[in-house]
């Protein structure tokens, strides 16, 4: 488990930025950006366990910010 949450924390970090981009087009207050990033990194970890393709994850990271 620790290595999961480990994997997970460096996805974030490495990237958060296509998180706050999103962020910034569709959200003027800087409180709703925070919180949106919030339930955005806890949807992500919901569906980490779910993500076959590697590859595929900043197309993954978008897909869950913009919903």
């Amino acid at each position: 488990m620790k290595s999961t949450q480990e994997d997970f924390l460096r996805i974030i970090s490495n990237y958060q930025g296509i998180i706050h981009k999103v962020n910034l087009i569709y959200f003027k207050s800087a409180t709703d950006r925070e919180d949106n990033f919030q339930e955005v990194v806890y949807q992500l970890w919901r569906s980490f366990p779910l993500l076959k393709d590697k590859d595929r994850m900043s197309s993954w990271i978008y897909a869950v910010a913009i919903l």
